[in-house]
């Protein structure tokens, strides 16, 4: 057992590391948010909700 090696030394993990993993970590918590309101808009797509939010036809009553 030696006494000279930090305990924390295994734990410690280098900047570039930690930004490569806060890069990754945006990465797919931005593709889940994608998913998710893709799923929404394919939802609002299949039931023809009255609301025009997540719609793709411009209304009759919009500016052209």
């Amino acid at each position: 057992m030696d006494l000279d090696r930090s305990p924390t030394e295994h734990f410690r993990i280098p900047i570039l590391d930690l930004k490569m993993m806060n890069l990754l970590l945006l990465t797919l918590t931005m593709m889940v948010m994608r998913m998710f309101l893709l799923l929404i808009t394919r939802a609002t797509y299949m039931t023809d909700s009255p609301y025009p939010l997540f719609t793709s036809k411009i209304p009759e009553t919009g500016v052209s």
